[in-house]
Formats: C-alpha cells, sequence, structure tokens
C-alpha cells in the first residue's frame, strides 16, 4: 500500500516537470481564452435544441432556465457575475437571426474549445502525429455535436430526478447530500470523458480516469479558495475597477484550465507506472 502511494507521489511529482515542460501555463492561458470565447455560442446552440426537446415534451422553457441557473450556483458568484446579464437573455430566448443565419459560425466557435483541448491533450498524451487541420476541425465538431447531443439526453433525464429526489428526500432526508455528490461524479465522469475521447490516440477509461478524480478533487478546492479570496480581498476590484468581474472570470478559466492539463499529464504518467 505505501509502496503503491510513493508510486502515485512520484507520478505527480513527474507530471509537475512534465506540465512545466510542455509549456502548461501558456496553454492554460490559451485555453481559459478559448473557454470563455465559445461559452456563447455554445449556450446559444444547447438552448434552442433543448428548448425544442423540451417542448416537444410539453415542458416549460422556464425548466432549463432553472437548472442552468442551478448549475451556475455552483460555482463562485464572483468569477460569472460579470456573464450572468448575457446568460440569462440567452437562457430567456436564444435570437432566431443567430440560429439561421449564422449557424455554421456558432457550431464552428463552439468547437473552438474541443480543438483547443486537443491541442493541449494531444501534448499531454505524446500523440506524435496529430491529424491535419481541416480533419481536427471536422473531428471537433463531431465531438461538440455528440457532447450537445449527450447533454441533451441528460437534461431530459433530469426531469425524472427531482422526482427520484423528493422520495429520497422524504424517505431518509439526505438531499443536500445526494445532490452534491450526484454533481461532483457528474463533473468526474465529464472530464474522464473528454481524456478519453478528444485526444487522437486509443485511450482505457481506467488510464484517464484517476486524472479525472484528481482534476475533480482540485477544481472543487479551488473554486471554494477563489471565491474565498475574491470575497475577502479586493485586489481585483481595486486594480481593475470595472473590470474586475471580467477579469475574475478569465483567471477562474485559467485556474480550471491549469488542473485540466495537469490531470491528464498526471493521467499518462499513472498509465506507464501502473
Amino acid at each position: 500500500m505505501l509502496e503503491r502511494a510513493g508510486a502515485f507521489l512520484r507520478c505527480a511529482g513527474l507530471a509537475v516537470a512534465d506540465f512545466r515542460r510542455h509549456d502548461g501555463l501558456v496553454y492554460s492561458g490559451y485555453l481559459s481564452f478559448i473557454f470563455l470565447l465559445a461559452t456563447f455560442p455554445f449556450l446559444v446552440f444547447f438552448t434552442a435544441m433543448t428548448s425544442t426537446a423540451l417542448n416537444v415534451l410539453d415542458k416549460h422553457e422556464d425548466f432549463l432556465h432553472g437548472l442552468v441557473t442551478s448549475l451556475l450556483s455552483e460555482l463562485p458568484h464572483e468569477t460569472i457575475a460579470a456573464l450572468l446579464p448575457r446568460i440569462n437573455e440567452i437562457l430567456s430566448g436564444p435570437p432566431q437571426s443567430l440560429l439561421t443565419v449564422a449557424i455554421v459560425g456558432i457550431v464552428w466557435t463552439a468547437s473552438s474549445a474541443i480543438e483547443g483541448m486537443r491541442t493541449v491533450l494531444n501534448k499531454a498524451f505524446r500523440v506524435s502525429a496529430p491529424p491535419p487541420y481541416i480533419l481536427g476541425r471536422m473531428l471537433s465538431i463531431l465531438q461538440f455535436l455528440a457532447i450537445v447531443l449527450v447533454m441533451m439526453f441528460s437534461v431530459l433525464f433530469i426531469v425524472l430526478v427531482p422526482i427520484i429526489l423528493d422520495v429520497l428526500d422524504q424517505k431518509w432526508g439526505y438531499l443536500g447530500y445526494v445532490k452534491y455528490t450526484l454533481s461532483e461524479v457528474i463533473l468526474c465522469l465529464s472530464v474522464a470523458l473528454l481524456y478519453f475521447m478528444v485526444p487522437n490516440t486509443r485511450q482505457r477509461m481506467g488510464v484517464v480516469l484517476p486524472g479525472a478524480v484528481v482534476v475533480t478533487v482540485l477544481w472543487t478546492v479551488s473554486s471554494f479558495t477563489f471565491s474565498w479570496y475574491l470575497s475577502n480581498f479586493r485586489v481585483l476590484h481595486t486594480m481593475y475597477g470595472n473590470l474586475s468581474g471580467i477579469v475574475a472570470s478569465m483567471l477562474f478559466f485559467y485556474i480550471l484550465s491549469i488542473f485540466f492539463i495537469y490531470g491528464a499529464e498526471l493521467s499518462y504518467r499513472l498509465s506507464k507506472q501502473f
């Protein structure tokens, strides 16, 4: 047991060295910008598709608004305060002109996040021959559409979850713990799925899952820590004034990107060790 723990710590140290050697901080800045750039096109497309599916099931559109708001409430408020007005506008009704005229541009921009992750993960998992640019972009678009489809099915499934949670809460009263645990598990599986499907190499879920678990823990801890820092220290507001909300969002994305890349480096090292 101690030997395996020591091997894990050695892998963690080697992953830090790999992160530095592969310019992880530079790529983290790149990913944080791409994520922010792709957030709103993704939200427009996802909202339109999911609203259509909910209308077919005679579910009120306020359900989607409440769902996204509930998910955003898990993030530090200070990091998304500057983004909330536009997010609420999109959730209240995605711009139809964008959906009819610029659908290709929306999908292209939103899939840029997948392309950015592919570039980073190919380096972390030592992919020596990435695909040509056009093929890579087509793969990114297909994977983006697949992710949207999975999320749509997840939203439709969540329609049933409140009923199940109400039964559990009435019987055991553990609703808060169930929701928190479920959100952590879903986050971990989502990261593992990205590690599994995005790089241009054949992966095994057992290889990428340990890194995804570490990323989930680091994201959770950093979220609480960053929220505490912003609540107790006014450095960003003093330095950036009205731009402090945007800077906080970018900094939060940057921290998440650092741990995302590190988790990939750790998964690679663990796969070679064990």
